[in-house]
């Protein structure tokens, strides 16, 4: 007769548990975001959401007692995912989309037909071979006629007011754009510590609307030759 050990019968294993959603780790996150100047705030958003939309993790037992924890996908998480990788395909293609555009106006551009030359104009005035003139450069006179009254039709009440103390301009015959320095004579009195600074401003103020230079700088003196102000134009 053969003895047979008898064992005690085991408690069957305890029921599924489930378990508290998965929380984000928002210090870590706020310090990546810190580091990469806000472009982790995208994935940041993306993993609370994740985690918001997710179920509670469940806790089941096998035979021998040893747990095993199981957290499903939730729909809500599909849903999330699909809308997620759609607005990723969405921003590839426009991206390509832009691309092609930039890449076909660029290839449009380069491969404009030049101009047709114009037909010849039957007019015998018009076939006259003789240069054109270059225009002399204006004078003194004209130079400080031309702004004063430039100024009185388009500057504003204190401009014109202002360029009334205007004597004479020196400088603005021949600009070449490399160190312009005109001259405005003016009956102003006082220099720089006098109390005709504010009208001179104005006067600086006309005349950077009167002339154009890259690199100029008008001065502005008063009766008694004293510099009064200067200022780029």
């Amino acid at each position: 007769m053969q003895y047979q050990q008898q064992y005690p019968p085991q408690p069957p294993p305890p029921p599924a548990q489930p378990q508290p959603q998965k929380k984000t780790g928002h210090t870590l996150h706020l310090i990546l975001t810190v580091l990469t100047c806000g472009a982790w705030g995208v994935v940041w958003l993306c993993i609370t959401i994740w985690h918001k939309l997710g179920a509670d993790a469940v806790v089941t037992y096998t035979s021998d007692g040893h747990a095993r924890s199981r957290r499903p996908v939730t729909k809500a998480q599909k849903i999330f995912l699909g809308v997620l990788a759609a607005l990723v395909l969405l921003g590839m293609i426009s991206s390509a989309l832009g691309a092609g555009k930039q890449a076909k106006d660029s290839a449009s551009s380069d491969a404009k037909p030049a101009a047709a030359p114009s037909a010849p104009s039957k007019a015998p005035a018009a076939q006259s071979a003789t240069p054109e003139a270059p225009k002399a450069p204006p004078s003194k006179a004209d130079a400080l006629a031309a702004f004063v009254d430039g100024v009185n039709s388009h500057g504003t009440v204190q401009e014109k007011d202002a360029v009334q103390h205007v004597t004479k301009i020196q400088g603005v015959e021949k600009f070449n754009d490399i160190l312009d320095a005109p001259s405005v004579y003016t009956d102003l009195k006082g220099g720089i510590t006098g109390g005709s600074h504010g009208t001179c401003k104005l006067i600086v103020s006309a005349f950077a609307d009167a002339f154009t230079s890259k690199n100029g700088l008008v001065t502005v003196y008063g009766a008694d030759g004293d510099l009064i102000c200067n200022g780029k134009f």
